[in-house]
């Protein structure tokens, strides 16, 4: 359970962390910056949750 709260507080913090920054600066290029980074970071807690945390797959 440890792995999932981990990732959903970093989750949180990041998508706090965007709407505040694209708040300020309205750029396109930011914002797909911004996108292209939490896309990452999803991305690797999804490697992450398939190949370490939960190997055998994870239930609700």
């Amino acid at each position: 359970m440890k792995p999932l709260l981990y990732v959903i507080f970093q989750l949180v913090v990041l998508g706090w962390v965007l709407v505040a920054h694209v708040r300020r600066d309205p750029s396109s290029t930011y914002r797909l910056l911004w996108l292209g980074a939490l896309g990452g970071v999803i991305g690797l807690d999804v490697w992450y949750f398939a190949n370490y945390a939960y190997p055998a797959g994870f239930v609700f």
